[in-house]
């Protein structure tokens, strides 16, 4: 259809020449002609001519102006993609730099920090070493060193996960079962302040993975619900497998974690998953370093799923992580 367009343009716009070469083709066929007839004929031709070619001396000299143009323009590209490489690889030795000197420090923190714990963990063995105000002290600084330790490990994962891939040992998960089992390990956690935790598990597919690394993202989870949740409050977790509503043959498995705690504020939540980034508490509590959801955001990904979070302030915060179940050879070759 465009190949037609064209050549109708181009009939067109030489019309008036092609009329002429008509006439002048019929007038040399008659034999008759004469001189005057001729030339006539023969100055409109010579005219038309000119006018083409003039057209087309400009036409041409248009296009070496448009490949001149687009030459530059095209040098211009090829100058500022070798710069964004430039710029990439900087990045990438920069994160380099950044991996290896936390590296460094978690080292340099972790020693001394590791010696302090192991002292004090000597002194609270022995209760008549120290008086009862001392040995509380004492429990108390073992605390701490522990926070401090978790934290500086934190610190060393987010480096590791940012300079490389997160190693996954994967194998095929019953998240009933595990799940069960998380829930025993953070119900005296959550007891002692009197929330109640309840588990609601359907029957859902299994899924390939890494427990060691998921439990550390629920764990996470389950614990921020606990810090953050009022005396009395409540956490539920579920899991559930959902279709996807574009893609009805897509099937996800999905946690969720809810609790109603305190909130989070809505200018927080599309950072709430950056590395060293705090949420702003009423409570004032003790937040570390923010590091545990960027960590948890990072496995869920390294597992081929997704993490987001749903909270309004004064009414709760919900977490859900939704994983691919396993594939289906590997149901029928373990199911």
């Amino acid at each position: 259809m465009i190949k037609d367009s064209n050549h109708a343009n181009a009939l067109e716009l030489f019309a008036d020449e092609r009329a002429l070469v008509s006439v002048a083709r019929e007038i040399a066929q008659r034999g008759d002609f004469s001189a005057q007839e001729w030339q006539a004929h023969y100055a409109r031709l010579l005219k038309k001519y000119e006018t083409l070619l003039r057209q087309a001396i400009k036409i041409t000299g248009s296009g070496d102006a448009i490949q001149s143009r687009l030459i530059r323009t095209q040098a211009q590209l090829d100058t500022r993609n070798a710069e964004l490489r430039n710029a990439n690889d900087r990045l990438r030795e920069l994160d380099r730099v950044k991996a290896a000197f936390t590296a460094m420090l978690v080292h340099d923190l972790k020693s001394p920090l590791s010696v302090v714990k192991a002292t004090l963990e000597l002194l609270a063995e022995d209760p008549g070493v120290l008086a009862g105000a001392y040995a509380q002290l004492v429990t108390a600084a073992s605390h701490s060193t522990e926070t401090m330790l978790a934290l500086i490990n934190e610190m060393l994962d987010v480096a590791r996960s940012e300079s490389q891939e997160i190693t996954l040992e994967s194998r095929r998960l019953e998240l009933p079962v595990c799940l069960a089992e998380l829930v025993e390990e953070v119900r005296a956690a959550a007891h002692a302040k009197q929330i109640q935790v309840t588990l609601d598990c359907d029957r859902v597919p299994p899924v390939l993975g890494d427990w060691s690394k998921l439990r550390r993202v629920l764990t996470n989870l389950t614990s921020n619900a606990i810090k953050f949740t009022p005396a009395g409050g409540a956490i539920a977790l579920r899991c559930q497998a959902q279709s996807d509503p574009e893609n009805p043959q897509q099937t996800s498995v999905v946690i969720q974690v809810e609790d109603s705690g305190e909130g989070i504020p809505e200018e927080d939540l599309p950072h709430i998953f950056d590395p060293y980034r705090q949420v702003q508490s009423s409570k004032k509590k003790n937040l570390g370093v923010g590091l545990g959801l960027a960590i948890a955001k990072r496995i869920t990904e390294a597992h081929g799923g997704a993490i987001y979070v749903e909270s309004r302030v004064g009414q709760g915060t919900r977490f859900t992580v939704a994983l691919p179940p396993a594939p289906a050879e590997m149901m029928a070759l373990e199911g």
